[in-house]
């Protein structure tokens, strides 16, 4: 898999929260940044494509396009997802949700905690990534669904 990404050093004395990116932060990155993770931000990305490249990808997309449609996002995506599942764990281990002694119910920090506001706040980051994971599982599904009815005559559901 091929990463493409661009980022930029903050200036000094400003942190990563000026910043802020809808865009997970993958465990591993977050391990390579290390420390100086918050001084880091992501710069936008543009692919620019000539007019060759535009016809030679029309000439793959002519020659290819049933396969393109025959194929699952989520057979084809399910080890991307699986590794964002992992990381989502991974980042809920190191905030220390499991922590030994702790009872699941009980609470693991008081509202005036600092510590346990920037705990929430990870926790809260982490549950979307989560939600946008469950969202791309349920288009891929929405996706078969619609491709069954389509070519298939049939949905898969009850009327």
């Amino acid at each position: 898999k091929v990463e493409i990404g661009a980022f930029r050093t903050l200036p000094a004395g400003t942190t990563n929260r000026d910043f802020e990116s809808d865009q997970p932060i993958p465990m591993e990155k977050i391990q390579d940044f290390g420390l100086h993770m918050k001084h880091y931000y992501s710069l936008p990305i543009e692919f620019f494509k000539s007019s060759l490249d535009a016809k030679l990808l029309m000439q793959l997309w002519s020659k290819y396009w049933i396969d393109t449609i025959s194929q699952s996002p989520l057979l084809v995506n399910r080890d991307f997802t699986s590794q964002m599942v992992a990381d989502c764990v991974a980042k809920l281990q190191s905030i220390g949700g499991a922590s030994a002694g702790i009872h699941p119910s009980a609470p693991m920090w008081s509202a005036s905690d600092q510590k346990g506001k920037s705990r929430e706040q990870a926790i809260t980051k982490v549950a979307m990534d989560a939600g946008k994971i469950g969202t791309e599982q349920i288009q891929g599904i929405t996706s078969e669904l619609i491709k069954r009815a389509v070519f298939l005559g049939k949905c898969g559901c009850q009327p």
